[in-house]
């Protein structure tokens, strides 16, 4: 392992190229993120995230598997510890994936999504990649019906380690393309790290429908972007289910760059334990005629923390833009706490926009309602909390994905969350 002064001092002697030399300045300048930096006001990593890196090379063979009962029989890309595992990989006609160098895509990154200076994270994880995974789907290619299953699985071997895949996806003109991101866990003695990063270049009226799925150990910590670039008639629906690890942040930055494009950036986030989960939104609108809604919501249980961010930036002259924002959130455990922080800059005069954020307990009154129908109350409170959460899940196109993440829903956190509700009360 190095430590953090180490690995800067070690690339400050390397003759790099103008994208390293910006990420090495990023890594250098920032640091791990804490609370005093405004993006991180409330999630202080500090606290969780030492000073000693491992990066993982390449491994010779591969060991992990994915979970046969998820998404089975789906067309699939297999990544272990951030690395392809090709004999796992199967993709449809119409979709093709090429690992290539850092150095051979820099101009495309660079003008695509340029180096964010204050992200610490984007800034090791371009520093110390050599390679990433681009992903192409064909012009006018249809392959929506049939999701396509990005897998994350870790081996043993990255305990302690941070694993940090880079993909960039393309998704040609006409063409219509579901993806389904998986970060899948295993209980670890030590915790593993993931700072992942998944990009989309959504050409002129492609229609793009991407959900992630973070089901990570409760030891992990999971740090990830999501960045996508929109362009004129294209359809971006993104959605992201974060349940899993103890400490995951989510950052969601999209930008706009297309007139009539339509972009929806839906989530869900369940925490319970000392779980601590931020979602961190950035929606810019830089042409107008456009559309952006957004729906977060969370639930909080035991001493469980959440963080919710969203900003939406109205650039000037995008006029005739209509654009939503909307967090809401319950709270179930007398120690859970949320942060929330709705955004609204607007440089043009001729825009609809709304943005707000709610924080709760379980409504008693339709609490009394259910009751009132014979409904005994610890019944009465998961139905009710299952369909505050189900209400985000029906943002979901693919009927086949929203079944599957319903059932993974109630796996994963309903069963627990809710499991002491109405303990020794009828």
């Amino acid at each position: 392992m190095k430590k953090l002064n180490e690995i800067i001092k070690n690339y400050k002697t390397t003759i790099l190229s103008s994208f390293k030399e910006d990420a090495l300045v990023s890594v250098e300048s920032n640091g791990i993120p804490y609370s005093k930096q405004e993006n991180w006001k409330y999630t202080n990593l500090k606290k969780f995230i030492s000073e000693d890196f491992n990066f993982l090379k390449k491994p010779k063979s591969f060991s992990s598997s994915t979970d046969e009962t998820l998404f089975k029989d789906h067309h699939q890309i297999v990544f272990e510890d951030g690395h392809l595992n090709p004999n796992k990989t199967k993709l449809p006609a119409g979709c093709s994936l090429k690992e290539q160098s850092i150095e051979s895509q820099e101009s495309n990154i660079s003008k695509n999504f340029p180096q964010d200076k204050l992200d610490f994270f984007e800034g090791i994880s371009r520093l110390v990649n050599n390679n990433l995974y681009s992903i192409e789907v064909d012009k006018k290619a249809i392959i929506d019906n049939s999701p396509i299953i990005i897998h994350h699985t870790y081996s043993p071997q990255s305990e302690g380690s941070w694993v940090q895949p880079i993909i960039n996806i393309e998704c040609g003109a006409f063409s219509q393309s579901t993806f389904v991101e998986i970060y899948h866990g295993k209980e670890n003695q030590i915790p593993s790290f993931t700072n992942a990063s998944t990009s989309f270049v959504i050409n002129e009226n492609a229609i793009v429908e991407h959900v992630k799925v973070q089901i990570e150990d409760t030891q992990s910590i999971h740090i990830s972007k999501v960045r996508a670039k929109v362009l004129r008639d294209a359809t971006f629906h993104s959605f992201t289910l974060s349940l899993g690890s103890l400490v995951a942040r989510q950052n969601i930055l999209v930008d706009i760059d297309g007139e009539n494009s339509n972009s929806h950036i839906h989530g869900f986030f369940g925490a319970r334990g000392n779980q601590h989960h931020d979602i961190f939104s950035h929606i810019n609108h830089h042409v107008g005629h456009n559309e952006s809604h957004q729906l977060v919501k969370g639930i909080l249980d035991d001493e469980a923390r959440g963080v919710f961010t969203g900003k939406i930036m109205i650039h000037r002259d995008a006029q005739l833009v209509d654009s939503t924002q909307l967090n809401k959130n319950i709270l179930l455990g007398p120690k859970s706490h949320m942060d929330t922080r709705p955004q609204l800059e607007v440089y043009a005069d001729d825009v609809k926009c709304a943005h707000g954020a709610t924080i709760g307990q379980i409504d008693p009154e339709e609490i009394f309602y259910l009751q009132s129908r014979g409904i005994k109350l610890h019944e009465a409170q998961k139905m009710l909390c299952h369909a505050f959460a189900f209400d985000t899940l029906e943002k979901i196109k693919s009927e086949t994905v929203r079944e599957s993440l319903a059932e993974l829903l109630y796996e994963k956190f309903e069963k627990y969350a809710l499991e002491h509700f109405g303990e020794g009360k009828e």
